[in-house]
């Protein structure tokens, strides 16, 4: 694709000596805005393709490799996915570990740390990590003489938690059978704790549609709870160790399950309603928050905007001030040398007068000396008055070059 021969379109014009495209008007003045990676791809390609008159899908298959349709149904599809899980994240609630007065614990970053039951996704007790958090209780003087949790002819800590776990897993291990009832009586305190800041929270919970086989696994799952090997099953293998004496029950054994999965979504229909104004009431304080955030930067960039244009203010008021001041300097300048020539001109005045005073005497011998004294006050007064322009002259110079000085401080 060349580009030698393009020729630039008009940009709209947003103030004096500032060309902005229309579509980029709101980028060049929110740069700040957290906006989709996507829609801003998107709207430089436009601008820059209707400004350079380039095909759409030139610019996307020179950049990306991609037509700009196909890639614009892709940004399309991922905002309505990351839409659906921000509203998943409403369903959820995220509880943090508090201390005995009930303060939240920060770690290093001073961020808040999760408080998780000890159970998977598919509701298993998490044994193993919760052995390798707490190895140090059943490590002894003698396993770090053991050479089989050596390495490299040294004790190692790593070598002793794996190798170690591979003996006590087993659901008749008396460490596993501890470690497990540690992990019931902790992860009791942690639900209790979880359903105490649901409570502060205001927190309300999505109620779920259940059904017959439903209640029938939650009903044997209590049942068998305590029994080790069952336990031990993956939710999968529950399901078909369950399954079998769900197909065995006759119509008239499973009709109390139904009624049970009846009345429970009944009453889920209220708790339904009240789940969904508290996620329109979540969503709203959410798009307040982000509002009031987009009016802050908003209201720094203005404030940055008008520091900019009065400091352009200045240096222009600071320019015109300087022109003047140069321009009275001259006209100083031009006073002065006037001035001089003034002075000259009465110098040579008075010279004259004095060539021709001594031309009388010489020429008038017989003048009386009242005459001469006469002469001699005439010239002396010629003299003290050349001495007088001068000297106001000096002051309306002097006067000048104060106003400027003045005017400079000002300034």
């Amino acid at each position: 694709m060349e580009t030698g021969n393009i020729k630039s379109k008009n940009f709209k014009t947003m103030d004096e000596g500032r060309s902005i495209h229309n579509l980029l008007v709101g980028i060049v003045q929110n740069p700040q805005k957290v906006v989709n990676q996507g829609d801003i791809f998107l709207t430089v390609l436009k601008a820059v393709a209707d400004t350079f008159d380039i095909n759409r899908n030139d610019l996307t298959d020179a950049l990306i490799s991609e037509e700009f349709a196909k890639f614009e149904s892709k940004n399309k599809k991922a905002q309505q996915k990351f839409k659906k899980s921000n509203s998943r994240k409403l369903e959820k609630f995220q509880a943090y570990k508090v201390d005995e007065n009930n303060d939240y614990i920060y770690d290093s970053k001073n961020n808040k740390i999760p408080l998780k039951p000890l159970v998977n996704k598919s509701g298993e007790f998490k044994v193993r990590t919760y052995w390798q958090k707490n190895y140090k209780t059943y490590l002894k003087d003698k396993d770090k003489t053991n050479e089989k949790y050596f390495k490299d002819g040294t004790f190692n800590y790593l070598t002793y938690i794996t190798v170690k776990w591979k003996s006590i897993n087993k659901p008749d291990n008396k460490i596993y059978m501890k470690l497990l009832n540690q992990m019931k009586e902790e992860n009791d305190k942690i639900l209790k704790e979880i359903e105490r800041q649901k409570k502060l929270s205001g927190f309300i919970e999505k109620p779920k549609k259940t059904s017959a086989w439903i209640e029938f696994v939650k009903e044997k799952s209590e049942e068998y709870k305590d029994d080790a090997e069952f336990s031990k099953l993956h939710p999968t293998k529950r399901i078909k160790f369950l399954s079998p004496m769900w197909k065995g029950m006759s119509a008239k054994a499973k009709r109390k399950y139904d009624k049970k999965a009846n009345k429970i979504n009944e009453d889920n229909v209220e708790k339904t309603k009240v789940w969904k104004e508290y996620i329109d009431k979540c969503n709203k304080a959410i798009n307040k928050e982000k509002n009031k955030q987009e009016k802050e930067s908003q209201q720094l960039d203005n404030n940055q905007n008008n520091d900019n244009n009065n400091s352009d203010s200045n240096s222009d008021s600071d320019s015109e001030s300087d022109s003047e001041n140069s321009t009275d300097n001259v006209n100083n300048s031009n006073a002065d040398n006037s001035n001089t020539d003034n002075s000259d001109n009465d110098n040579s005045n008075a010279d004259n007068s004095d060539d021709d005073n001594s031309d009388d005497n010489n020429s008038d011998d017989d003048n009386t000396d009242d005459d001469n004294s006469d002469a001699e006050e005439d010239t002396n007064e010629s003299i003290v008055n050349i001495i007088n322009n001068s000297n106001n002259s000096d002051n309306e110079d002097s006067g000048d070059d104060d106003d400027d000085d003045s005017g400079d401080e000002s300034d």
